[in-house]
């Protein structure tokens, strides 16, 4: 099972658990997932891809958070 679907059966849990943070998480996750497949195309995202896609976000994310400290 690939990073972009466990993190699709992830997203499906949560909002069945109605965990809201983990919802929203999940979705920034999914949506860059998403645009970095677009944006891959025609070859498509690797699992590989994904993880620097989200080692990436969690960057943009760090950053974010020392800036509103």
């Amino acid at each position: 099972m690939s990073i972009v679907d466990l993190i699709a059966n992830d997203l499906t849990a949560a909002i069945r658990a109605k965990d809201a943070v983990k919802v929203g998480a999940l979705r920034m996750a999914k949506t860059a997932l998403q645009r970095a497949e677009i944006a891959k195309r025609p070859a498509g995202l690797t699992d590989e891809d994904a993880v620097k896609t989200l080692r990436s976000e969690v960057k943009k994310r760090g950053e974010a958070i020392e800036l509103y400290r």
